[in-house]
């Protein structure tokens, strides 16, 4: 019975634990005997990689809520995991900085052509406003022209009437 206590029904626990842990359940909280047998690393191990599986978790779900603020270290060079994660979060802010830096470009090229287009549109309107003197000066011209014309015709009647006066 006492051997029962001791080593079996912790080491059952802690196989259910790792069952549920394979399906992916991470919401266990190992209660340790504080001992320092075998059983108690056991208990002690299990309990230390819960609690990574559970910074995991919260990183993870943050990630996948829109934080993209987060950060993270691997528990060990070997925490294959960990480096994942660690590898997801530089990626996604690569890729991030990235949009960020398009974004920029693209707002910077839009504000070129903005100007570029406010500049063409006061240059077709000063074109305008010049063509428009331009015709008026052609009309006035086109006046004056007539106007000559038509004292040409009288000086040249009174040039014949005077002709006509002195012969």
């Amino acid at each position: 019975v006492m051997l029962n206590k001791l080593i079996c029904k912790p080491v059952i626990e802690l196989a259910g634990v790792a069952n549920s842990i394979a399906l992916g359940e991470v919401d266990h909280n190992i209660v340790t005997d504080g001992g320092d047998n075998e059983i108690s690393m056991l208990q002690n191990s299990f309990a230390a990689m819960i609690d990574n599986l559970k910074k995991q978790e919260e990183v993870l779900n943050k990630i996948s809520s829109g934080d993209l603020n987060v950060s993270y270290t691997a528990a060990s060079d070997k925490d294959a995991v960990g480096k994942a994660i660690v590898k997801l979060i530089n990626d996604d802010n690569y890729v991030f900085n990235a949009i960020r830096n398009a974004t920029s470009q693209i707002s910077l090229g839009s504000g070129q052509i903005a100007a570029a287009s406010q500049t063409l549109a006061q240059g077709s309107t000063e074109q305008a406003s010049a063509i428009e003197q331009i015709s008026a000066t052609i009309t006035d011209i086109a006046n004056k022209t007539k106007d000559n014309a038509a004292q040409a015709s009288e000086v040249s009647d009174i040039v014949f009437k005077a002709k006509d006066d002195v012969i």
